[in-house]
């Protein structure tokens, strides 16, 4: 038995987490024995994880007692390998240098767009430089750190993962909650996940909206937690005259991947992402896709074929449009989002990727450092 402890800094609703979730849930138990410990606060996910029978461990005070009390975890547990999920918790690997332990750090956002405290750079500089191996989940990330690693760190590229949808379940889940929202058959449908958060740029989201309805018949709903930015949405939305009856705010929804089934066309309006699992929910819905141009898009999104990569306001309208407006275009454009999230992003084989990389298993040490797991 190979035991891994996983650390991580929250598990409340968030496309990491959900990430995390399911590589906890597709361990081969009778190979690698999971431990998690969290470092900021329980949530969502707390429950069902538990529910897997994995412990979970919250460490408390300030960051460097964190660090001092994961290092009396270890000491007692005394597990063969250390996993941090998040760029946030990265630097906790070096709690553990030169005790004997795998330790693997994951970039799982861009590098750029979140900056750290001074502290938290110079602890991730280090902990690049003593980690055994480094995941990413972008392309884009990968070959930024690939300039900035040591030669003998192993560097992987793990994708997001998504179980396949059904598609007669897929109908069923459009037509229940296209008549839970009130969206006739007549009326175009766009749908935007994700906190309602500056990160989202959801101000950006009802802009192109409201543009796309000067020519077409479409409404919108933004499906989310409010992190703060609900009001000024609303204020926004009341600037334009747009309202309720063309951009609803539905709050927090039990499952986006079941509302996604809804839509016509999916956008995602922010402004940096690491590989935003709402585009795969949406592709593998097969609903069109149209995005900015954020980290990790361009993996999934094949241009013209799977949707559009736009990079400006009046770019992401027409594209809708586009979309929108041709019924051929929008179905030939879903069927190819769902193959290609089938083919490329299988889950029983992602996972299975990063617990060997986490564990230095002969099948992710045989590989060389940089090479690329695509």
């Amino acid at each position: 038995m190979i035991d891994v402890t996983v650390v991580h800094g929250q598990l409340t609703h968030g496309g990491s987490e959900r990430q995390l979730y399911e590589l906890l849930r597709r361990c081969d138990r009778d190979v690698f024995g999971p431990s998690l410990v969290i470092s900021g606060a329980l949530g969502f996910w707390e429950e069902p994880i538990r529910e897997l029978d994995i412990p979970i461990t919250l460490l408390g005070g300030s960051p460097v007692n964190k660090m001092r009390e994961l290092r009396r975890l270890v000491a007692n547990d005394r597990p063969d390998a250390l996993l941090s999920w998040s760029r946030h918790t990265n630097p906790f690997v070096l709690t553990v240098a030169n005790r004997g332990i795998r330790t693997t750090i994951s970039f799982r956002n861009t590098r750029s767009s979140v900056p750290l405290p001074a502290p938290a750079r110079a602890g991730e500089v280090f902990a690049m430089r003593s980690a055994a191996a480094i995941v990413s989940n972008s392309e884009e990330v990968f070959v930024d750190l690939a300039r900035d690693v040591p030669p003998t760190t192993e560097l992987y590229y793990v994708p997001n993962a998504i179980d396949p949808l059904d598609q007669r379940l897929g109908q069923t889940l459009r037509q229940r909650w296209r008549s839970e929202l009130g969206v006739d058959p007549q009326t175009q449908l766009i749908v935007g996940v994700g906190r309602l958060h500056p990160q989202k740029n959801f101000i950006r989201f009802i802009d192109v909206v409201a543009k796309v309805r000067q020519h077409l018949n479409c409404v919108a709903v933004i499906a989310g937690p409010d992190k703060g930015q609900r009001a000024a949405l609303e204020a926004h939305m009341n600037q334009l005259d747009v309202g309720d009856g063309l951009v609803r705010l539905i709050g927090e929804v039990p499952d986006a991947r079941e509302l996604v089934c809804a839509a016509d066309a999916f956008l995602l309006s922010s402004d940096y992402e690491g590989m935003p699992n709402v585009v795969m929910e949406a592709m593998n819905a097969g609903v069109p896709v149209v995005s900015t141009r954020v980290n990790g898009v361009k993996a999934l999104v094949e241009q013209g074929v799977h949707g559009f990569v736009c990079d400006d306001d009046a770019a992401l309208a027409d594209a809708l449009c586009r979309v929108l407006g041709d019924k051929a275009l929008a179905l030939a454009m879903g069927e190819a989002g769902r193959k290609r999230i089938a083919e490329r992003h299988n889950p029983k084989l992602l996972t299975a990727r990063l617990w060997e990389i986490a564990a230095g298993s002969p099948e992710s040490t045989r590989r060389k450092p940089h090479e690329r797991n695509t």
